[in-house]
């Protein structure tokens, strides 16, 4: 049995269109045949203007905590992310991943 620590983290350019950036996070980490679904909004401008995040020139990095849980077996297991944004392809999103910390 272990217990983990999930976080999504969004790295940035300047020209991102929007304040904000929802994501659609899915894992079968529990139980390998159920899925559990987050949704994630990050903040990515203040209300000044300003960009969140450590950044250095046009570059932007925040990250957000969403679950921590045990998996009870070892097996395989899955992460799917996808995003909630009107836009097919989003302008000025560099990376977007999941960190799994035990």
């Amino acid at each position: 049995m272990t217990y983990l620590h999930l976080s999504a983290e969004v790295r940035n350019k300047n020209d991102y269109p929007y304040q904000n950036l929802y994501l659609f996070i899915k894992n079968n980490l529990k139980d390998s045949s159920t899925w559990k679904i987050d949704t994630l909004r990050f903040l990515l401008i203040d209300k000044k203007g300003n960009w969140l995040g450590n950044g250095w020139g046009s570059l932007y990095q925040l990250d957000k905590p969403f679950d921590s849980l045990f998996v009870p077996h070892p097996g395989t297991f899955q992460i799917k992310i996808s995003h909630g944004m009107k836009d097919v392809s989003l302008k000025g999103i560099n990376d977007i991943g999941v960190r799994v910390e035990r």
